[in-house]
């Protein structure tokens, strides 16, 4: 990459207080490089040479911080040994999907533990580093402390969750969230991050201008702390961004492959990237000097250290006002932040808690819909925010148990609908209530929904329903302006944009999902599902349209999925980039024997959005055997009268002295009526609502007879 790299060489351990100031250049068409050693005195100014090609701005402010830290260091002896502990006070920011990416209290204060062995020279470990850098392995003499102040003053336990579709994305537009840079070191937790990284932090010359709103730390969830979703070999991460964060280079900063790299600093020797911990052979940079492999900066696979130029670098980068560093540590900050003793907080805790379903419980598919059969598992996650909370009541409508005392109870229902499930959570500083009355979805199995077309024509979504995981402005919902062979259809307006939606404006990577209700596909033959759709973008240019549709089945209520069918946003597109339900397509998916012999079938159509991405609309879902034959073509008779007060009738072709079974289900897809008929000489099917016990409202009739399959709707109205 054409610039600079602007670098200083420090030799904290000459009496003389040599200085080499290197600056490294390099562009497409020269490499340059400058050094001068001089020696310290007050009349003296450090000379600083660059390459051609080498004003780039934030090259001059990463070369202007280095060498003010280089000053730093040199006048302040506090810095080379001594002095005082200085505390930073940290948030984490834990982006989630309701998995387990979001990492639990007791992860993060392991982190914390670890963190400041590592900075205060306390880890264990620090015994097995080689006698060549035992004398010079040094305790940085900083700690960090979980804040127990927010931005605005109120309790809080140092952690900030976030349900969010960013936890996907893990790079610098996901730190929306980021609290005041020169009060808190902010790190973010994500389950990905696009870049391939496993942690990253800009540098503070690095975090200045526009760039000062993605200060701070982003890291995976298995790379904090030792428990949970950490492990020991991992954590070390942490300790490595940290230190980043605190203006150090990587060891061998600059090399790429088997080159030597250097940092700057005197008692770090010059390493290569990809050397190995003993007993593997090394090639010596500078031999037979031995390299800090075991340097926290080297990334190698045993850090057990920092060196005494290395604890002067931070203690002075804490000193600079370079991204307001100098302000983290200050006494009037950490009374701010809730750190300095008789500063903390104390307050109850927030309640809050979600529902999770699935294969497994604890590490579920994220994301995921709390939607189960009766009689299954379901886990209860406490999500609560504020302080940490020792004691929890919970109680669950027509749950077994009815309630609990656990932190994360296990329950199972038995009847079906949307449940009831309220959590109150208390610590010695009182306690407070979460109710949530839809917390998770149970599906009858004993009275699935018989398979029948749905073209969006009744008052809403009817048994179809939707999950917004980004809890967003775009949705699933129903439209009027149009459908496929009606007046409506299912539309997600993902083509709308929310510039003030601080943590996804663009809907990049937005997770929309419709669940169709629960069906019993053995009542009738059903070997597909087809549906229709219409799609437009915000360009035309390929590479930009990255969304995709895709169709899930479920064996089990909407607890696992199996995908079945993924579009590709080129492949979807149909109106170009005119908006509006017009230009329909139909797609058709073959289902297997798993699923036409299942009585608790279900399918998902996730949209994953990208930061171009248009309206969507989706109609006429059917489940059928004759795929892309609509009722008038199969040459069924219109219900009459509909609406009805008790008699109707209708005609199937074909049919006469033949046995025709009836199946009629609610608009939740309770089958309320089952029965096998033999129409009447005329071919006429003759049934009274009255004799079926059907009360006022809509139903979806299904007549099943040897030549085909016919669904209608039909109101009772009396």
């Amino acid at each position: 990459m054409d610039g600079v790299l602007g670098y200083f060489r420090i030799d904290l351990s000459a009496m003389d207080h040599c200085f080499t100031l290197s600056a490294f250049a390099r562009s497409a068409s020269c490499v340059a490089l400058f050094a001068t050693v001089l020696c310290s005195s007050a009349q003296e100014q450090v000379p600083y040479a660059v390459g051609p090609g080498s004003m780039r701005s934030e090259v001059d402010e990463r070369s202007t911080h280095r060498r003010e830290i280089v000053e730093l260091v040199r006048s302040n002896a506090m810095f080379r040994g001594g002095g005082t502990v200085v505390t930073i006070p940290v948030v984490f920011h834990v982006l989630h999907q309701r998995g387990d990416e979001n990492i639990s209290a007791e992860q993060i204060m392991d982190a914390m533990n670890l963190l400041n062995e590592d900075f205060r020279k306390l880890n264990p470990d620090i015994s097995q580093v080689v006698p060549a850098f035992q004398g010079i392995a040094a305790d940085a003499r900083i700690e960090f402390a979980l804040a127990t102040k927010d931005p605005m003053g109120n309790c809080t336990n140092g952690i900030d969750r976030i349900h969010t579709v960013q936890t996907f994305l893990g790079d610098n537009t996901s730190k929306g969230s980021q609290w005041p840079r020169n009060k808190y070191l902010n790190i973010w937790v994500a389950r990905t991050m696009v870049s391939g990284a496993a942690a990253n932090a800009l540098l503070p010359s690095d975090a200045t201008g526009v760039a000062a709103m993605y200060d701070g730390i982003m890291i995976l969830d298995g790379y904090v702390g030792s428990i949970g979703t950490g492990t020991s070999f991992q954590r070390r991460a942490l300790t490595y961004t940290v230190g980043r964060y605190l203006g150090l280079l990587r060891t061998w900063e600059g090399a790429t492959m088997d080159e030597c790299g250097d940092d700057g600093i005197a008692d770090t020797p010059p390493t290569r990237p990809a050397q190995f911990c003993p007993p593997f052979n090394q090639t010596l940079c500078n031999p037979p000097t031995e390299e800090n492999y075991q340097n926290f900066m080297a990334l190698q696979d045993c850090p057990r250290m920092f060196t005494e130029g290395q604890a002067a670098w931070m203690q002075a980068t804490l000193a600079s006002s370079t991204a307001q560093r100098d302000e983290l540590t200050t006494v009037q900050n950490l009374t701010a932040a809730g750190i300095s003793p008789g500063a903390e907080l104390l307050c109850p805790p927030q309640a809050d808690f979600y529902a999770v379903v699935g294969a497994s419980l604890t590490s579920p598919v994220v994301p995921f819909t709390p939607s189960t059969c009766a009689g299954t598992t379901v886990r209860f996650v406490d999500n609560s925010a504020g302080t940490a909370a020792t004691a929890w009541a919970w109680t669950f409508e027509d749950g077994t148990p009815s309630s609990s005392s656990e932190q994360h109870p296990m329950v199972t229902f038995s009847t079906p609908g949307w449940k009831s499930v309220s959590l109150t959570v208390g610590n010695a500083n009182g306690s407070t209530t979460h109710t949530d009355a839809m917390a998770v979805r149970i599906s009858d199995t004993t009275a699935a929904i018989a398979p029948y077309p749905e073209g969006f024509e009744d008052p809403d979504l009817g048994p179809f329903f939707g999950m917004n995981h980004d809890e967003d402005h775009t949705f699933w919902q129903r439209t009027t302006t149009g459908g496929h062979s009606g007046s409506a259809c299912a539309w997600l307006n993902s083509g709308d944009r929310d510039a003030s939606d601080v943590y996804d404006p663009t809907n990049l990577l937005d997770h929309d999902d419709l669940i169709t209700p629960v069906y019993d596909l053995t009542l009738q033959p059903v070997t597909h599902l087809s549906y229709w759709t219409s799609y437009s973008v915000n360009t035309m240019a390929t590479p930009e349209v990255t969304e995709k549709l895709e169709v899930y089945s479920s064996l089990d209520c909407g607890r696992t999925w199996q995908l079945r069918q993924s579009h590709a946003s080129t492949e979807l597109i149909s109106n170009g980039t005119t908006p509006g339900p017009q230009g329909w397509v139909q797609w058709t998916i073959t289902l297997p024997p798993s699923l036409t012999n299942c009585r608790t079938a279900c399918f998902r159509f996730r949209f994953i959005s990208s930061d171009r991405s248009g309206h969507l609309y989706l109609d006429d879902i059917w489940l059928t055997d004759a795929v892309g034959i609509d009722t008038a073509e199969l040459g069924m008779g219109p219900v009459h009268p509909n609406p009805t007060n008790d008699i109707f009738e209708f005609t199937l072709p074909g049919t006469i002295g033949q046995p025709v079974g009836i199946l009629i289900t609610d608009r939740i897809g309770r089958a309320v009526y089952h029965a096998s008929v033999i129409p009447a000489a005329d071919g006429m099917v003759r049934s009274s609502a009255t004799d079926m016990h059907l009360s006022n409202g809509l139903y979806t009739l299904r007549a099943t007879a040897h030549n085909g399959t016919w669904t209608t709707k039909i109101l009772i109205a009396r």
